[in-house]
């Protein structure tokens, strides 16, 4: 059986570029492109017929039963694009379209990468989401350390008030006695003898 190598998109909406059919084909899991024709519909004015030429079918159950579609007379392929809404895909019969120079400007070629660069550049890829995991683990640490430092600080500057504190209050009895001294001279002082109901303080001797 005869490979597809080029399918026919029909009635595209104007406002669709190239790429973003080949990015529907590619995300769903059906084909990689290698070129992109958008035609006008002189038949439909405002759509467009868009050949799209396979560069690789992908190796899932979605360009299985795709291809299936393709090849069957009593079903129709759709490829979605959004939503519900869909456009109906058939065998492009005849692929020279998208290389003959008088389309060459609606023309979009696309780079097909093979599975060697396909799997270096996931490996880059990794290397690069790495060393952002890395930089921003290490960003977290430097931060924590920082916190832990100013929390450290701040423990340290309580400690000492608090100390501080506790001193002043051993000290303050002292103090108000000293300063009270004045008033209290004789509050004491013994009963002269052979003297008695002296009344001092509230006290009787």
């Amino acid at each position: 059986m005869q490979a597809i190598t080029s399918l026919l998109i029909n009635n595209v909406e104007m406002g669709f570029n190239a790429q973003f059919i080949s990015d529907i084909l590619f995300f769903q899991g059906i084909a990689a492109v290698s070129k992109i024709t958008l035609i006008p519909n002189f038949e439909k004015p405002g759509y467009m017929q868009a050949y799209a030429d396979i560069a690789e079918w992908q190796d899932t159950e979605a360009a299985f039963n795709f291809i299936m579609r393709l090849r069957s007379s009593k079903h129709q392929a759709k490829l979605i694009y959004y939503d519900e809404n869909a456009w109906t895909v058939t065998i492009n019969d005849c692929p020279e379209i998208t290389s003959l120079p008088r389309w060459a400007s609606l023309t979009t070629h696309f780079a097909v990468l093979k599975d060697d660069l396909i799997e270096e550049e996931e490996q880059q890829m990794n290397i690069i989401e790495d060393e952002i995991s890395n930089a921003k683990a290490a960003e977290e640490a430097a931060l924590w350390t920082e916190l832990e430092t100013l929390i450290d600080e701040a423990r340290e500057i309580e400690s000492k008030a608090l100390s501080n504190s506790f001193q002043l209050t051993l000290e303050a009895p002292e103090t108000l006695l000293a300063d009270d001294s004045d008033d209290n001279s004789g509050a004491y002082t013994p009963v002269p003898e052979g003297i008695t109901h002296i009344k001092r303080w509230g006290i009787m001797y």
